[in-house]
């Protein structure tokens, strides 16, 4: 009878934890095309992870550096939430939250390197398939940006970074097939992130590349300057022009987004400690916009100002914690990775990160539903890396300890 009552745990355990694996797969694989199934699947794998935790009656959670950042975070959007002009709308937007939990499914249920290589191929794979069919929109509506599934800002995030993953891969990857299929990725999703016209994402993409670069080998850095200087000799005039006004004020998109962030720098002075709350800001920018103004924005154009306009010092102060300390991650997943597989995974980690910080100094990225959750997907594979790494030296010190 009792064997009986194990063996049956034992299966349900197994059941749990091949479709926690399962689920993960879906969200990776729908990642770029739907944000429903996305996150219809994340929440399967959030359940299976929990329901699996019940039946074994104890916590299958992986401890990171990042907790005490989450809590803060998380302290700061509730604070704001209290003193927020539009209570309703800010509970709405506490959901963003639940993303967070995509980091510690994942690094809690990737058991093994092989498990991590996958979910990395599916993810490349989704990403270069989304990239081909958004070239394939452009060709047949040159006058369009690439927008075949979302808008523009979405598809640049998304093809920005896995045209870093892809490149992680293709750098670090020994074996030559998976290597030039990389670099394939990296080329279609690089060709779709420029049809996107998102300047912020190419910037994002070049700062990212020059990092990894100079992680892999010193002298690649000089290589990705002499290639953006080659694109850009090469591309149409139109792109020319939207690339030698990057960092002209006068520039038309340029003086919009000055114009947003000191309007949000007026918000902010009336609401400094816990900001307006959590909140699409168009009501509240109506009320402070300039008389030059015609239109108000429920973003602005910045993770930063956003986050001040909103959640206050406060949260500003919590989320650059919370961006540091993973940033502190990652760096340090990458010094300690040893195996190829978990060396591209850290690269890919840290410099996808890298774009994304850079990407959002000229876009609400955070606050992008596609985006953010591949942020967090990235940042939990890392985690997942970590734990990886740990084991394997915890196995290379039972050797030592006991010689045969």
């Amino acid at each position: 009878m009792r064997e009986g009552s194990i063996d049956t745990t034992g299966s349900l355990d197994r059941t749990l934890a091949a479709i926690t694996r399962g689920a993960l797969y879906v969200t990776v694989a729908a990642m770029p095309f739907s944000i429903a199934v996305t996150q219809t699947a994340l929440a399967v794998a959030v359940l299976a992870w929990l329901s699996r935790m019940a039946v074994q009656r104890r916590l299958l959670l992986q401890r990171t550096s990042l907790e005490l950042a989450f809590v803060l975070y998380v302290a700061a959007e509730l604070v704001a939430l209290v003193f927020s002009v539009n209570v309703p709308n800010a509970v709405v937007y506490l959901k963003r939250l639940l993303l967070i939990a995509t980091v510690y499914v994942v690094g809690s249920n990737v058991e093994s390197e092989r498990t991590l290589q996958r979910l990395m191929a599916t993810f490349l794979l989704a990403m270069s398939l989304y990239s081909l069919w958004g070239v394939g929109s452009f060709v047949v509506n040159p006058s369009v940006r690439v927008r075949h599934i979302q808008n523009s800002m979405t598809a640049g995030g998304l093809t920005m970074m896995a045209t870093v993953v892809a490149a992680a891969v293709a750098c670090e990857q020994k074996e030559t097939r998976v290597r030039l299929l990389a670099l394939a990725a990296a080329i279609a999703n690089g060709v779709c992130l420029f049809l996107t016209n998102t300047r912020g994402s190419w910037l994002g993409l070049a700062v990212a590349l020059v990092v990894m670069a100079s992680l892999v080998d010193w002298r690649l850095v000089v290589v990705v300057p002499v290639l953006a200087i080659l694109a850009y000799l090469a591309v149409p005039g139109e792109y020319k022009a939207r690339v030698s006004h990057f960092f002209d004020p006068h520039y038309r998109t340029n003086a919009y987004r000055i114009t947003w962030w000191k309007t949000g720098w007026r918000i902010f002075k009336d609401h400094p400690v816990t900001g307006v709350g959590d909140i699409d800001t168009g009501a509240i920018y109506r009320q402070y916009m300039g008389p030059e103004e015609t239109q108000a924005v429920g973003h602005f154009h910045n993770n930063f100002v956003h986050i001040a306009v909103t959640l206050g010092a406060l949260g500003l102060a919590a989320f650059t914690f919370l961006m540091v300390r993973i940033l502190l991650l990652l760096v340090a997943a990458r010094r300690a990775a040893r195996s190829p597989a978990l060396r591209e995974v850290t690269l890919a980690g840290l410099c996808g990160f890298v774009a994304f910080l850079v990407n959002g100094l000229f876009e609400w990225n955070y606050g992008d539903a596609e985006v953010a959750t591949l942020l967090w997907w990235l940042v939990g594979m890392v985690v997942a890396a970590v734990v990886l790494t740990r084991r394997s030296l915890a196995v290379g010190a039972m050797v030592v300890e006991v010689p045969g």
